[in-house]
Protein backbone atom coordinates (compact mmCIF):
# COMPACT_ATOMS: atom_id res chain seq x y z
CA UNK A 1 0.00 0.00 0.00
CA UNK A 2 2.66 1.95 0.97
CA UNK A 3 3.63 2.46 -3.38
CA UNK A 4 0.41 2.91 -4.15
CA UNK A 5 0.02 6.03 -1.53
CA UNK A 6 3.52 7.06 -2.93
CA UNK A 7 2.22 7.18 -6.34
CA UNK A 8 -1.06 8.80 -5.80
CA UNK A 9 1.49 11.65 -4.10
CA UNK A 10 3.25 11.63 -7.48
CA UNK A 11 0.35 12.53 -9.39
CA UNK A 12 -0.90 15.35 -7.02
CA UNK A 13 2.09 16.94 -6.78
CA UNK A 14 2.45 16.70 -10.73
CA UNK A 15 -1.10 18.03 -11.03
CA UNK A 16 -0.18 20.95 -8.84
CA UNK A 17 3.17 22.02 -10.33
CA UNK A 18 0.87 21.77 -13.68
CA UNK A 19 -1.76 24.29 -11.94
CA UNK A 20 1.17 26.96 -11.26
CA UNK A 21 2.19 26.93 -14.81
CA UNK A 22 -1.47 27.24 -16.25
CA UNK A 23 -3.39 30.86 -16.16
CA UNK A 24 -6.48 29.38 -13.89
CA UNK A 25 -8.68 31.87 -15.49
CA UNK A 26 -8.61 29.70 -18.29
CA UNK A 27 -11.06 26.43 -19.32
CA UNK A 28 -7.66 24.76 -19.32
CA UNK A 29 -6.67 25.39 -16.06
CA UNK A 30 -9.96 25.58 -14.54
CA UNK A 31 -9.86 22.09 -16.13
CA UNK A 32 -6.39 20.84 -14.73
CA UNK A 33 -7.87 22.59 -11.18
CA UNK A 34 -10.41 20.35 -10.79
CA UNK A 35 -8.70 17.16 -11.92
CA UNK A 36 -6.48 18.02 -9.01
CA UNK A 37 -9.34 18.79 -6.62
CA UNK A 38 -10.57 15.02 -7.69
CA UNK A 39 -7.52 13.23 -7.61
CA UNK A 40 -6.50 15.04 -3.98
CA UNK A 41 -10.38 14.31 -2.45
CA UNK A 42 -9.64 10.87 -3.73
CA UNK A 43 -6.58 10.68 -2.44
CA UNK A 44 -7.68 12.06 0.95
CA UNK A 45 -10.61 9.02 1.07
CA UNK A 46 -8.58 6.02 0.05
CA UNK A 47 -5.54 7.23 3.06
CA UNK A 48 -8.68 7.41 4.99
CA UNK A 49 -10.27 4.47 4.54
CA UNK A 50 -7.34 1.87 3.65
CA UNK A 51 -3.81 3.41 4.88
CA UNK A 52 -4.71 5.00 8.04
CA UNK A 53 -6.71 2.39 9.58
CA UNK A 54 -4.01 -0.61 9.07
CA UNK A 55 -1.91 1.69 10.30
CA UNK A 56 -3.68 2.44 13.78
CA UNK A 57 -4.35 -1.31 14.03
CA UNK A 58 -0.39 -1.38 13.96
CA UNK A 59 -0.07 1.24 16.23
CA UNK A 60 -1.60 -0.49 19.13
CA UNK A 61 1.87 -2.32 19.97
CA UNK A 62 3.76 0.65 18.89
CA UNK A 63 3.44 3.60 20.92
CA UNK A 64 5.77 5.85 19.00
CA UNK A 65 3.63 5.42 15.85
CA UNK A 66 0.29 6.03 17.74
CA UNK A 67 1.69 9.76 18.67
CA UNK A 68 3.10 10.34 15.01
CA UNK A 69 0.02 8.66 13.95
CA UNK A 70 -2.05 10.77 15.81
CA UNK A 71 -0.08 14.02 15.17
CA UNK A 72 -0.42 13.26 11.64
CA UNK A 73 -4.30 12.71 12.04
CA UNK A 74 -5.03 15.80 13.82
CA UNK A 75 -3.01 17.72 11.37
CA UNK A 76 -4.95 16.10 8.31
CA UNK A 77 -8.21 17.45 9.60
CA UNK A 78 -6.89 20.96 9.72
CA UNK A 79 -5.74 20.15 6.22
CA UNK A 80 -9.07 18.61 4.30
CA UNK A 81 -11.06 21.14 5.85
CA UNK A 82 -8.33 23.45 4.30
CA UNK A 83 -8.67 21.66 0.69
CA UNK A 84 -12.46 21.47 0.61
CA UNK A 85 -12.55 25.48 1.27
CA UNK A 86 -10.02 26.34 -0.98
CA UNK A 87 -11.69 24.39 -3.89
CA UNK A 88 -15.28 25.74 -2.36
CA UNK A 89 -13.39 29.80 -2.69
CA UNK A 90 -11.62 29.42 -5.91
CA UNK A 91 -14.87 28.98 -8.13
CA UNK A 92 -16.91 31.60 -5.76
CA UNK A 93 -15.09 34.19 -4.17
CA UNK A 94 -15.30 37.55 -6.21
CA UNK A 95 -11.48 39.31 -5.75
CA UNK A 96 -9.72 36.32 -4.93
CA UNK A 97 -6.06 36.16 -5.99
CA UNK A 98 -5.84 33.39 -7.64
CA UNK A 99 -2.03 33.21 -7.86
CA UNK A 100 -1.78 33.44 -4.66
CA UNK A 101 -4.36 31.24 -3.27
CA UNK A 102 -2.86 28.40 -5.34
CA UNK A 103 0.79 28.91 -3.98
CA UNK A 104 -0.26 28.90 -0.34
CA UNK A 105 -2.62 25.68 -1.67
CA UNK A 106 0.33 23.50 -3.38
CA UNK A 107 2.67 24.51 -0.24
CA UNK A 108 0.76 23.51 2.07
CA UNK A 109 -0.19 19.73 -0.06
CA UNK A 110 3.43 19.56 -1.01
CA UNK A 111 4.85 19.88 2.41
CA UNK A 112 2.74 17.62 4.20
CA UNK A 113 3.13 14.92 1.29
CA UNK A 114 7.01 15.12 1.67
CA UNK A 115 6.61 15.12 6.11
CA UNK A 116 4.20 11.76 5.49
CA UNK A 117 6.86 10.77 3.28
CA UNK A 118 9.66 11.41 5.60
CA UNK A 119 8.33 11.37 9.05
CA UNK A 120 5.58 9.06 8.69
CA UNK A 121 6.69 6.22 6.16
CA UNK A 122 10.05 6.08 8.04
CA UNK A 123 8.19 5.22 11.45
CA UNK A 124 5.88 2.76 9.76
CA UNK A 125 8.93 0.43 8.89
CA UNK A 126 8.01 -2.41 10.58
CA UNK A 127 4.38 -1.98 9.47
CA UNK A 128 5.14 -1.62 5.64
CA UNK A 129 4.87 -5.60 5.96
CA UNK A 130 1.15 -5.13 7.31
CA UNK A 131 0.25 -2.81 4.31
Amino acid sequence: MFEEIKKEHTVIIDNLRNMKKLNLHTREGQSVLLSAKDDILAHIKNEDENFYPVLKKTAESNGGLKETLDAFAKDMSVISKYTLDFFESIFTEKGIDLEIALERFVEVHTTRIKREEAVLYAKCGNASSVL
